[in-house]
């Protein structure tokens, strides 16, 4: 089953708020200690591309700074599987 992006579309925009109460496209991710601090590492790690960097910082309430992803922290991330769907238009 592929990504249903109409299901949240607001607008023109996703509304990522939603991602909070879907399972189905988002699993929980622990920063390991080598990532520590290192979200472009996270990122290229779980999807080969480091330009999802503000999409996992938005989606985790995260500023756009490296401070957020420290060590054990439990972020949530977008599937890889539907990844793509999601970003790129």
């Amino acid at each position: 089953m592929g990504f249903n992006k109409e299901k949240y579309l607001k607008g023109k925009f996703l509304d990522m708020k939603l991602f909070d109460y879907d399972s189905n496209y988002t699993r929980n991710f622990i920063v390991p200690f080598e990532y520590a601090y290192r979200p472009d590492i996270i990122c290229q790690r779980l999807y080969g591309d480091v330009s999802y960097q503000s999409l996992i910082s938005y989606i985790n309430r995260i500023d756009n700074s490296p401070e957020g992803y420290y060590s054990g922290r439990i972020i949530k991330i977008i599937k890889s599987e539907y990844i793509d769907s999601i970003w790129k238009t």
